[in-house]
């Protein structure tokens, strides 16, 4: 059915602030905001690693992007019935945890044999894109069932200004500590990356504390 606007429904993006955040769906903006913003401080500056440090050529390149891109696709099939026999919470609740794991797996690439860098990047972007598709079903989920459809073009709207601060946010401060931890032993990007992986997955003990039960705002 076409989405009717109606006035009761309407909040400004303050009062969302003051109150809209003390709700179940409030709480998870902010702790997706926060994983959001982790990611981000390592997530801009891997191509730089790719193409600067390791210097990979663009075909390499494509073949990582479709090897993340292919595995997202599987991970949405594979992700959906297990959410449909666990439930979208619990794995939203693991999520963090799992995301996680693509940036600490980079820094060990700093470690391995450079002609085998390129199979272990590649091995590591298809964990990303099929950990991640498990993140955009479970936080899509949690969308839906805890947010009224009369109040979801505004909670979605203001979720996302939230959420590109985040990332703003993030890679301002991703390439600050970039430079900051720049020295001649080892690569800066890996250090970051290992610190974006740390915050990623304390991060996620937030989504613990969402509730099971329904709570519309």
């Amino acid at each position: 059915p076409n989405f009717t606007s109606q006035k009761e429904s309407y909040f400004s993006f303050i009062d969302f602030i003051k109150y809209g955040l003390k709700t179940n769906f409030g709480k998870f903006v902010i702790f997706n905001s926060i994983l959001i913003f982790s990611t981000n401080i390592s997530g801009p500056f891997y191509n730089l690693f790719i193409f600067r440090d390791l210097k990979f050529s663009y075909s390499h390149y494509i073949v990582i992007l479709v090897a993340s891109s292919l595995s997202s696709s599987v991970g949405y099939y594979v992700w959906k019935y297990i959410i449909s026999k666990l439930g979208y919470l619990k794995i939203l609740k693991v999520v963090g945890a799992l995301v996680s794991l693509p940036a600490i797996l980079y820094v060990f690439v700093a470690f391995i044999p450079y002609y085998y860098s390129f199979l272990f990047i590649l091995l590591i972007n298809l964990i990303g894109g099929f950990v991640w598709s498990a993140h955009t079903l479970s936080t899509t989920n949690f969308f839906f069932a805890n947010v009224s459809r009369s109040k979801r073009d505004l909670c979605s709207a203001y979720a996302n200004i939230i959420y590109g601060i985040s990332i703003f946010i993030g890679s301002l401060v991703g390439g600050i500590l970039i430079e900051l931890f720049e020295n001649p032993y080892f690569n800066s990007i890996m250090i970051v990356s290992l610190i974006s992986g740390i915050l990623r997955f304390t991060s996620g003990f937030g989504f613990l504390t969402l509730k099971t039960k329904r709570e519309m705002v």
